[in-house]
């Protein structure tokens, strides 16, 4: 079958902007321009006195993780990404007194980058920050990289970092032949605790290496992914 003398658009999520001839017709596709649709239903329990957050996942194929905003009154701040519908915030500590609140709402971010608009507010009301009572004082004194939880795992695990000071971080996965594979952190981070939710649903059971490299050191811990 033939097509006419005329233009088709086709919208696709891959490829780059090409045009084909084909005998009598021409077809033109593009690249999809479309964010994300906003996620659903973010609420909350109280896990060991902090906030566990849970939303519904997205029904969008391309949408690689979910980047999670908090506000405590001077704006709403990006504090961590998931690649799972869950994230513990353990900045906030819950008691059975609790005199302020936060403010919390999720994005979807798919293989573009494309960034969803918020999930509905959720509102957290908590004692104060977990840092402030006595994270701080419980820092290493250098950047230290934890072995991830569980392992071995299949297909999610958490990554453990923690920081003395504002810096730098980068966390890679490699494979046995030491190509890289994921980024599973990379930024400037605020002194404290952090854990990255990893989902390696997508590749090959195997022995992974995550490597976090900061200004000051490079720490490389081993992964094992049995499916």
């Amino acid at each position: 079958m033939f097509c006419n003398k005329q233009q088709i658009k086709l919208q696709v999520w891959v490829g780059q902007n090409f045009t084909n001839d084909y005998g009598y017709g021409r077809i033109n596709a593009y690249k999809a321009i479309q964010p994300p649709t906003a996620p659903q239903n973010l609420t909350y329990t109280i896990v060991s006195n902090h906030p566990l957050l849970s939303w519904n996942a997205n029904t969008e194929f391309d949408v690689v993780r979910y980047d999670i905003y908090r506000d405590l009154g001077d704006g709403s701040t990006k504090i961590g990404s998931s690649t799972t519908t869950s994230y513990n915030d353990y900045d906030l500590y819950i008691s059975s007194s609790n005199p302020y609140f936060a403010f919390y709402y999720v994005t979807a971010v798919d293989l573009t980058n494309l960034e969803s608009s918020g999930s509905n507010i959720l509102r957290v009301w908590y004692n104060g920050l977990q840092k402030e009572r006595s994270e701080i004082a419980q820092l290493p004194k250098d950047p230290t990289l934890y072995q991830n939880y569980p392992n071995p795992f299949n297909p999610i695990t958490i990554v453990k970092y923690s920081l003395p000071v504002e810096q730098f971080v980068s966390i890679k996965l490699y494979n046995s032949l030491g190509q890289e594979i994921s980024t599973i952190v990379e930024g400037v981070k605020q002194e404290g605790f952090y854990q990255e939710s990893f989902n390696a649903s997508k590749l090959p059971s195997g022995i992974y290496f995550y490597k976090m490299i900061t200004g000051t050191t490079i720490q490389t811990q081993k992964m094992i992914l049995q499916k």
